[in-house]
């Protein structure tokens, strides 16, 4: 085979589209379709199929990516020698997979960072999906931003601790049930907005109250916390989310925000990465960048 091939099939498996896949290794589409062509002939299989969700990679595909991503990162290092990685002159695009509240939280204050250090470099950000653990493990991101278990450590894979989640109530200002407090039975009085990536009912406040023998009132599902604010600036409903999204957009919104009336724990914040890229210089100066600026939110999520 073609060893050229090689970098083409780790483009086309990362970015699951041709177009994307030229773009990224500075070939011409053409080019990247002869490529995949050849690939195809060489393999003895499709390599790309198309699928309800777009272009997605075969099994054998995908069995391959983790270990070509290995290879030519490893090329790389050996090609660089010892040279340190140059953030000041770097044009890498770092691709990160990251939860929802994220956004809000941590990554301006690492585009910040990013943008001081590395003005060239790129941030390439995905959202956490089920399909993000395959990413990790065939390159198509270099590492992933998660709160709690989402994911746990599996083969392959590494995890940094970053910080821990704390919680606040929101309501709008000038609730007409809602005084200087919010007290345990207005908090079960009132209807609530809950966060859910899927629609599905519980999750941390729910089992603190179960735990109580309480319950609360669901009225409004959305499939993200950065929507919930939304919702209760136009309502009499209460939201539980995240403090490092609650304070921001109640300001923004003119939103009143409470400790929660009953006890429970957030979860831990992970950087999720494997372990080929232990050695890659430029993966290590991001973990470094995203460590740093997460001991600077602390107290503060």
């Amino acid at each position: 085979m073609d060893l050229n091939l090689l970098v083409a099939l780790d483009a086309l498996v990362a970015e699951r589209s041709v177009t994307r896949a030229s773009q990224r290794v500075g070939l011409s589409q053409p080019a990247m379709s002869n490529a995949l062509r050849r690939l195809r002939q060489a393999l003895d299989d499709p390599v790309l199929v198309r699928s309800s969700q777009g272009m997605v990679p075969t099994r054998l595909a995908t069995e391959l990516a983790g270990p070509v991503a290995e290879l030519l990162a490893e090329l790389d290092r050996v090609l660089a020698g010892d040279e340190p990685f140059d953030a000041a002159r770097t044009d890498h695009v770092f691709r990160l997979a990251a939860v929802d509240h994220a956004w809000v939280t941590l990554v301006p204050h690492l585009a910040e960072r990013l943008a001081e250090l590395a003005p060239g470099a790129r941030l390439d950000f995905s959202p956490y999906a089920e399909t993000t653990r395959d990413d990790l493990e065939s390159g198509a991101i270099d590492a992933a931003i998660l709160v709690g278990d989402v994911m746990s450590k599996g083969a392959g894979l590494r995890r940094d601790r970053l910080y821990d989640d704390h919680f606040d109530c929101i309501v709008r200002r000038g609730h007409p049930r809602v005084g200087r407090r919010l007290t345990l039975a207005r908090y079960l009085e009132l209807g609530h907005v809950l966060a859910s990536p899927r629609s599905r009912r519980g999750g941390l406040v729910d089992r603190a109250l179960q735990h109580e023998g309480l319950t609360r009132r669901v009225q409004v599902i959305v499939p993200h916390f950065m929507a919930a604010p939304f919702v209760v600036a136009q309502t009499d409903l209460v939201a539980t989310i995240p403090r490092g999204v609650a304070r921001p957009l109640a300001a923004m919104l003119d939103l009143q925000v409470f400790p929660p009336p009953i006890r429970f724990e957030g979860g831990p914040w992970y950087l999720v990465w494997h372990e080929r890229l232990l050695r890659a210089p430029a993966h290590a100066w991001l973990r470094q960048q995203v460590l740093e600026v997460s001991e600077g939110l602390r107290g503060t999520t």
